[in-house]
Protein backbone atom coordinates (compact mmCIF):
# COMPACT_ATOMS: atom_id res chain seq x y z
CA UNK A 1 0.00 0.00 0.00
CA UNK A 2 1.53 3.25 -1.18
CA UNK A 3 1.40 6.43 0.87
CA UNK A 4 -1.24 8.51 -1.58
CA UNK A 5 -2.97 5.23 -2.18
CA UNK A 6 -6.64 5.47 -2.00
CA UNK A 7 -6.76 3.33 0.71
CA UNK A 8 -4.43 4.97 2.91
CA UNK A 9 -5.71 8.29 2.26
CA UNK A 10 -9.16 7.38 3.22
CA UNK A 11 -7.92 4.90 6.71
CA UNK A 12 -6.43 8.22 7.85
CA UNK A 13 -8.97 10.73 7.43
CA UNK A 14 -11.73 7.94 8.98
CA UNK A 15 -9.88 5.61 11.20
CA UNK A 16 -9.50 2.26 11.71
CA UNK A 17 -12.74 1.31 13.26
CA UNK A 18 -15.15 3.44 10.85
CA UNK A 19 -13.17 3.13 7.18
CA UNK A 20 -13.19 -1.27 7.07
CA UNK A 21 -17.00 -0.95 7.49
CA UNK A 22 -17.52 2.40 5.05
CA UNK A 23 -15.25 0.69 2.12
CA UNK A 24 -17.32 -2.79 2.26
CA UNK A 25 -20.62 -0.51 2.00
CA UNK A 26 -19.76 1.73 -0.98
CA UNK A 27 -20.19 -1.69 -2.99
CA UNK A 28 -23.53 -2.56 -1.36
CA UNK A 29 -26.76 -0.65 -3.06
CA UNK A 30 -28.85 1.71 -0.84
CA UNK A 31 -31.96 0.27 1.67
CA UNK A 32 -33.58 4.14 1.05
CA UNK A 33 -35.32 5.57 -2.22
CA UNK A 34 -36.40 8.85 -3.26
CA UNK A 35 -38.62 10.32 -5.74
CA UNK A 36 -39.49 13.69 -6.98
CA UNK A 37 -43.29 13.87 -8.14
CA UNK A 38 -44.50 15.68 -10.89
CA UNK A 39 -48.14 15.99 -8.85
CA UNK A 40 -47.73 19.34 -6.51
CA UNK A 41 -49.78 18.50 -4.36
CA UNK A 42 -49.13 14.71 -4.25
CA UNK A 43 -49.49 12.83 -1.03
CA UNK A 44 -47.57 10.05 0.25
CA UNK A 45 -48.62 6.32 -0.88
CA UNK A 46 -49.19 3.91 2.46
CA UNK A 47 -45.38 2.75 2.49
CA UNK A 48 -43.65 5.75 1.98
CA UNK A 49 -43.06 9.45 3.59
CA UNK A 50 -42.46 12.99 2.92
CA UNK A 51 -38.58 13.87 2.58
CA UNK A 52 -38.39 17.18 1.43
CA UNK A 53 -40.95 20.19 0.20
CA UNK A 54 -44.54 19.40 -1.35
CA UNK A 55 -43.58 16.65 -3.61
CA UNK A 56 -40.06 14.53 -2.61
CA UNK A 57 -40.93 11.46 -1.03
CA UNK A 58 -38.66 8.08 0.57
CA UNK A 59 -39.28 4.74 1.10
CA UNK A 60 -37.62 1.46 1.71
CA UNK A 61 -38.33 -0.40 -0.83
CA UNK A 62 -37.18 0.42 -4.86
CA UNK A 63 -39.73 2.21 -7.17
CA UNK A 64 -40.82 1.09 -9.96
CA UNK A 65 -40.20 2.80 -12.68
CA UNK A 66 -42.31 5.31 -14.53
CA UNK A 67 -41.77 8.56 -16.76
CA UNK A 68 -43.83 10.45 -14.22
CA UNK A 69 -41.32 10.59 -11.31
CA UNK A 70 -37.70 11.52 -11.21
CA UNK A 71 -35.78 9.09 -8.85
CA UNK A 72 -32.94 10.52 -6.72
CA UNK A 73 -30.86 9.23 -4.07
CA UNK A 74 -32.57 10.53 -0.65
CA UNK A 75 -29.00 11.91 0.55
CA UNK A 76 -28.83 14.41 -2.78
CA UNK A 77 -31.88 16.02 -0.90
CA UNK A 78 -29.91 17.64 1.86
CA UNK A 79 -27.23 19.68 0.31
CA UNK A 80 -30.62 21.53 -1.46
CA UNK A 81 -32.34 21.33 2.53
CA UNK A 82 -28.91 23.43 3.81
CA UNK A 83 -29.70 26.32 0.72
CA UNK A 84 -32.76 27.31 2.98
CA UNK A 85 -34.32 29.05 -0.36
CA UNK A 86 -37.34 31.20 0.66
CA UNK A 87 -40.56 32.26 -1.72
CA UNK A 88 -38.93 35.44 -3.91
CA UNK A 89 -34.91 33.72 -3.58
CA UNK A 90 -33.25 34.08 -7.39
CA UNK A 91 -30.54 30.87 -7.35
CA UNK A 92 -28.04 29.47 -9.31
CA UNK A 93 -27.55 25.34 -9.47
CA UNK A 94 -24.12 25.90 -11.11
CA UNK A 95 -23.26 21.84 -11.78
CA UNK A 96 -27.18 21.37 -12.76
CA UNK A 97 -27.19 17.94 -14.87
CA UNK A 98 -28.52 15.83 -14.43
CA UNK A 99 -31.22 17.59 -12.59
CA UNK A 100 -32.39 16.19 -9.95
CA UNK A 101 -31.38 19.04 -7.40
CA UNK A 102 -32.45 21.50 -10.01
CA UNK A 103 -35.88 19.92 -9.59
CA UNK A 104 -36.11 20.02 -5.76
CA UNK A 105 -35.22 23.83 -5.83
CA UNK A 106 -37.92 24.34 -8.11
CA UNK A 107 -40.24 22.64 -5.71
CA UNK A 108 -39.36 25.12 -3.36
CA UNK A 109 -39.58 28.52 -5.40
CA UNK A 110 -42.72 27.66 -7.73
CA UNK A 111 -44.64 25.52 -5.86
CA UNK A 112 -47.63 26.91 -5.97
CA UNK A 113 -49.90 25.12 -8.50
CA UNK A 114 -48.89 26.63 -11.66
CA UNK A 115 -49.18 30.49 -10.76
CA UNK A 116 -47.94 33.10 -12.92
CA UNK A 117 -44.47 34.36 -13.13
CA UNK A 118 -46.31 37.59 -12.81
CA UNK A 119 -47.06 36.75 -9.09
CA UNK A 120 -43.60 34.54 -8.56
CA UNK A 121 -40.39 36.92 -7.75
CA UNK A 122 -38.60 33.91 -7.38
CA UNK A 123 -35.72 32.98 -10.80
CA UNK A 124 -33.38 29.54 -10.57
CA UNK A 125 -30.54 29.20 -13.10
CA UNK A 126 -29.48 25.61 -13.88
CA UNK A 127 -26.44 25.73 -15.80
CA UNK A 128 -24.05 23.12 -16.90
CA UNK A 129 -21.44 22.21 -19.38
CA UNK A 130 -23.00 19.19 -21.54
CA UNK A 131 -25.89 20.17 -23.26
CA UNK A 132 -27.56 16.30 -24.30
CA UNK A 133 -28.08 16.31 -20.05
CA UNK A 134 -28.87 19.63 -19.97
CA UNK A 135 -32.08 18.85 -22.35
CA UNK A 136 -33.04 15.79 -19.83
CA UNK A 137 -33.09 18.47 -17.35
CA UNK A 138 -35.35 21.03 -19.53
CA UNK A 139 -37.65 18.60 -20.42
CA UNK A 140 -38.06 17.99 -16.61
CA UNK A 141 -38.60 21.05 -15.30
CA UNK A 142 -41.23 21.47 -18.20
CA UNK A 143 -42.66 18.72 -16.60
CA UNK A 144 -42.70 19.47 -13.26
CA UNK A 145 -42.73 23.26 -13.62
CA UNK A 146 -44.41 24.21 -16.87
CA UNK A 147 -42.02 26.00 -19.67
CA UNK A 148 -41.91 30.06 -18.63
CA UNK A 149 -38.80 31.71 -19.01
CA UNK A 150 -39.18 33.77 -16.98
CA UNK A 151 -39.06 31.51 -13.87
CA UNK A 152 -35.81 29.80 -15.11
CA UNK A 153 -33.30 29.45 -17.40
CA UNK A 154 -30.86 26.94 -18.56
CA UNK A 155 -27.86 27.90 -19.60
CA UNK A 156 -24.47 26.27 -21.13
CA UNK A 157 -20.97 27.36 -19.82
CA UNK A 158 -17.97 26.19 -17.90
CA UNK A 159 -17.75 28.44 -14.92
CA UNK A 160 -14.96 27.91 -13.97
CA UNK A 161 -13.09 29.54 -17.12
CA UNK A 162 -15.71 31.99 -17.73
CA UNK A 163 -18.31 33.40 -15.44
CA UNK A 164 -19.86 35.72 -18.05
CA UNK A 165 -23.13 33.33 -18.62
CA UNK A 166 -24.17 32.83 -14.88
CA UNK A 167 -23.33 36.42 -13.91
CA UNK A 168 -25.44 37.58 -16.68
CA UNK A 169 -28.52 37.30 -14.09
CA UNK A 170 -26.55 37.73 -10.83
CA UNK A 171 -26.15 38.69 -8.31
CA UNK A 172 -28.20 35.21 -6.42
CA UNK A 173 -29.61 34.85 -3.60
CA UNK A 174 -28.03 31.49 -3.02
CA UNK A 175 -25.93 29.60 -4.99
CA UNK A 176 -25.80 25.59 -5.10
CA UNK A 177 -22.23 24.06 -6.37
CA UNK A 178 -22.69 20.57 -6.39
CA UNK A 179 -19.32 20.26 -7.83
CA UNK A 180 -17.57 17.45 -10.21
CA UNK A 181 -15.52 15.07 -7.85
CA UNK A 182 -13.95 11.65 -7.40
CA UNK A 183 -17.34 9.79 -6.85
CA UNK A 184 -16.25 7.10 -5.11
CA UNK A 185 -19.02 5.23 -4.90
CA UNK A 186 -19.48 5.15 -8.35
CA UNK A 187 -15.60 4.64 -9.44
CA UNK A 188 -15.32 1.67 -6.83
CA UNK A 189 -18.42 -0.13 -8.43
CA UNK A 190 -16.40 -0.14 -12.01
CA UNK A 191 -12.90 -0.42 -9.99
CA UNK A 192 -13.01 -2.48 -7.00
CA UNK A 193 -9.19 -1.92 -6.47
CA UNK A 194 -9.18 1.89 -7.49
CA UNK A 195 -6.46 1.05 -9.44
CA UNK A 196 -7.31 4.05 -11.43
CA UNK A 197 -6.72 6.19 -8.40
CA UNK A 198 -4.35 8.69 -8.44
CA UNK A 199 -3.29 11.94 -5.96
CA UNK A 200 -2.64 13.70 -8.86
CA UNK A 201 -6.13 13.23 -10.28
CA UNK A 202 -7.38 14.33 -6.94
CA UNK A 203 -5.30 17.33 -7.17
CA UNK A 204 -6.75 18.59 -10.29
CA UNK A 205 -10.20 18.16 -9.23
CA UNK A 206 -9.75 19.85 -6.45
CA UNK A 207 -8.23 22.94 -8.57
CA UNK A 208 -11.44 22.80 -10.49
CA UNK A 209 -13.68 22.83 -7.44
CA UNK A 210 -11.82 26.04 -5.89
CA UNK A 211 -12.37 28.11 -9.25
CA UNK A 212 -16.03 27.08 -9.49
CA UNK A 213 -16.25 28.00 -5.63
CA UNK A 214 -14.76 31.16 -6.56
CA UNK A 215 -17.29 31.75 -9.36
CA UNK A 216 -19.90 30.80 -7.40
CA UNK A 217 -19.09 33.50 -4.32
CA UNK A 218 -18.15 36.13 -7.29
CA UNK A 219 -21.94 35.94 -8.56
CA UNK A 220 -23.43 35.16 -4.62
CA UNK A 221 -24.93 38.39 -2.84
CA UNK A 222 -23.26 40.12 -0.20
CA UNK A 223 -25.14 37.76 3.01
CA UNK A 224 -25.75 35.23 0.44
CA UNK A 225 -25.46 31.31 0.97
CA UNK A 226 -23.55 29.43 -0.91
CA UNK A 227 -23.62 25.30 -0.90
CA UNK A 228 -20.90 23.60 -1.78
CA UNK A 229 -21.37 19.62 -2.10
CA UNK A 230 -19.63 16.50 -3.57
CA UNK A 231 -20.07 12.68 -3.55
CA UNK A 232 -16.20 12.15 -2.72
CA UNK A 233 -14.39 10.95 0.52
CA UNK A 234 -11.76 12.94 0.64
CA UNK A 235 -11.42 15.93 2.84
CA UNK A 236 -9.02 17.06 -0.32
CA UNK A 237 -12.21 17.57 -1.92
CA UNK A 238 -14.67 18.19 0.66
CA UNK A 239 -13.92 20.67 3.84
CA UNK A 240 -9.72 21.87 2.51
CA UNK A 241 -11.67 23.23 -0.89
CA UNK A 242 -14.04 25.58 1.31
CA UNK A 243 -11.01 26.86 3.26
CA UNK A 244 -10.13 28.63 0.00
CA UNK A 245 -13.03 30.82 0.30
CA UNK A 246 -12.85 32.20 3.86
CA UNK A 247 -11.06 35.50 2.55
CA UNK A 248 -14.65 36.46 1.64
CA UNK A 249 -17.00 33.67 3.62
CA UNK A 250 -17.85 32.22 6.90
CA UNK A 251 -18.21 28.43 7.39
CA UNK A 252 -22.47 28.57 8.41
CA UNK A 253 -22.43 26.93 12.27
CA UNK A 254 -23.15 23.21 12.41
CA UNK A 255 -26.29 23.76 14.68
CA UNK A 256 -27.49 26.56 12.94
CA UNK A 257 -27.56 24.05 9.88
CA UNK A 258 -29.02 21.24 11.44
CA UNK A 259 -31.66 23.22 12.75
CA UNK A 260 -33.06 24.65 9.40
CA UNK A 261 -32.32 20.73 8.33
CA UNK A 262 -34.95 19.71 10.61
CA UNK A 263 -37.42 22.15 9.63
CA UNK A 264 -37.05 21.21 5.77
CA UNK A 265 -36.44 17.69 6.02
CA UNK A 266 -39.83 15.65 7.03
CA UNK A 267 -37.34 12.66 8.40
CA UNK A 268 -35.90 12.28 11.62
CA UNK A 269 -31.71 13.30 11.78
CA UNK A 270 -29.32 12.04 14.16
CA UNK A 271 -25.80 13.66 13.99
CA UNK A 272 -22.45 12.05 15.10
CA UNK A 273 -18.54 12.68 15.06
CA UNK A 274 -16.71 11.47 11.98
CA UNK A 275 -15.05 8.78 13.51
CA UNK A 276 -17.67 7.36 15.37
CA UNK A 277 -19.22 3.59 14.95
CA UNK A 278 -21.31 2.93 12.06
CA UNK A 279 -24.85 3.65 12.55
CA UNK A 280 -26.13 -0.16 10.99
CA UNK A 281 -29.84 -0.78 10.65
CA UNK A 282 -31.20 -2.79 13.89
CA UNK A 283 -30.81 -6.37 13.34
CA UNK A 284 -33.98 -8.58 12.14
CA UNK A 285 -33.89 -10.91 14.60
CA UNK A 286 -35.23 -12.37 18.01
CA UNK A 287 -33.63 -11.08 21.24
CA UNK A 288 -31.29 -13.36 23.19
CA UNK A 289 -33.59 -15.88 25.18
CA UNK A 290 -32.79 -14.79 28.17
CA UNK A 291 -34.11 -11.11 27.63
CA UNK A 292 -37.30 -12.50 25.87
CA UNK A 293 -40.69 -11.36 27.41
CA UNK A 294 -42.83 -14.14 28.58
CA UNK A 295 -46.01 -14.87 26.54
CA UNK A 296 -47.99 -13.26 29.02
CA UNK A 297 -46.07 -10.34 29.93
CA UNK A 298 -45.53 -7.86 26.59
CA UNK A 299 -43.05 -5.10 26.66
CA UNK A 300 -43.61 -1.94 25.15
CA UNK A 301 -40.87 -2.51 22.66
CA UNK A 302 -42.90 -5.27 21.51
CA UNK A 303 -46.39 -5.68 20.32
CA UNK A 304 -49.10 -8.49 22.24
CA UNK A 305 -48.52 -11.91 20.45
CA UNK A 306 -50.95 -12.16 17.94
CA UNK A 307 -54.60 -13.54 18.71
CA UNK A 308 -54.70 -17.11 18.44
CA UNK A 309 -58.26 -18.08 15.89
CA UNK A 310 -60.85 -21.19 17.23
CA UNK A 311 -58.39 -23.58 14.64
CA UNK A 312 -54.70 -22.46 16.57
CA UNK A 313 -53.43 -20.48 14.03
CA UNK A 314 -52.06 -16.95 14.32
CA UNK A 315 -54.30 -14.01 13.08
CA UNK A 316 -52.22 -13.53 9.99
CA UNK A 317 -54.05 -10.17 9.43
CA UNK A 318 -52.99 -8.99 12.35
CA UNK A 319 -50.07 -10.19 11.67
CA UNK A 320 -49.00 -9.07 8.36
CA UNK A 321 -50.10 -5.53 9.33
CA UNK A 322 -47.58 -5.20 11.90
CA UNK A 323 -44.59 -6.89 9.49
CA UNK A 324 -45.44 -4.12 7.00
CA UNK A 325 -45.56 -1.30 9.56
CA UNK A 326 -41.75 -2.54 10.96
CA UNK A 327 -40.88 -2.81 6.91
CA UNK A 328 -42.18 0.82 6.33
CA UNK A 329 -40.68 2.67 9.68
CA UNK A 330 -37.78 4.53 7.99
CA UNK A 331 -34.36 4.59 10.28
CA UNK A 332 -33.25 8.02 11.60
CA UNK A 333 -30.80 9.48 9.07
CA UNK A 334 -26.85 10.11 10.29
CA UNK A 335 -25.13 12.95 9.65
CA UNK A 336 -21.48 12.65 10.78
CA UNK A 337 -19.99 15.79 11.42
CA UNK A 338 -16.61 17.34 10.06
CA UNK A 339 -14.40 20.63 10.31
CA UNK A 340 -16.79 22.62 8.39
CA UNK A 341 -20.27 20.65 6.93
CA UNK A 342 -21.85 17.19 7.27
CA UNK A 343 -21.15 13.62 5.62
CA UNK A 344 -23.57 11.02 4.91
CA UNK A 345 -21.96 7.77 4.06
CA UNK A 346 -24.10 4.48 3.10
CA UNK A 347 -22.28 2.24 5.99
CA UNK A 348 -24.93 4.09 8.17
CA UNK A 349 -28.68 3.11 8.27
CA UNK A 350 -30.58 3.59 4.87
CA UNK A 351 -27.03 3.22 3.24
CA UNK A 352 -27.50 6.29 1.24
CA UNK A 353 -24.80 8.92 0.11
CA UNK A 354 -21.74 9.63 -0.60
CA UNK A 355 -22.61 12.85 0.26
CA UNK A 356 -20.92 15.78 2.07
CA UNK A 357 -22.27 19.31 1.79
CA UNK A 358 -21.75 22.28 3.92
CA UNK A 359 -22.78 25.73 3.73
CA UNK A 360 -21.23 29.20 3.51
CA UNK A 361 -22.65 32.87 3.88
CA UNK A 362 -20.49 35.74 1.89
CA UNK A 363 -19.45 38.40 3.74
CA UNK A 364 -19.69 41.77 2.87
CA UNK A 365 -16.15 42.87 1.82
CA UNK A 366 -15.04 41.08 -0.89
CA UNK A 367 -11.45 40.56 -1.81
CA UNK A 368 -11.00 37.00 -3.05
CA UNK A 369 -7.69 34.92 -4.24
CA UNK A 370 -7.57 32.39 -6.12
Amino acid sequence: MTKNSWETLNYDYYGGVLWPNLREHLKTPPKLHARISQDKSAQSADNEHRLFGHSCFIKQQRYVENTVDYFIDPASVFPVAALNVKDGCSVLDMCAAPGGKSLLIAGELFHHERRSSEDCDSFLVCNDLSQARLQRLQRNLAAHHGSDKRQYRVTISDPSTNSRVVSKYAPYDCVLLDAPCSSDRHRIAVDPLMKEWSLQSVKRTVKLQKQLLKTGLEVLKRGGRLVYSTCALSELENDLVLESAFVIADPVPHDTLLQQLEEKCGIDIRVVELRDPPAHDPPAHDPPTHDRPTHDQPTHDQPARAEMTHDGTADGAAALQNETAQQNELPVLTLRKTTYGFLMLPCDQGGIGVIYFAALQKRDIFACKR
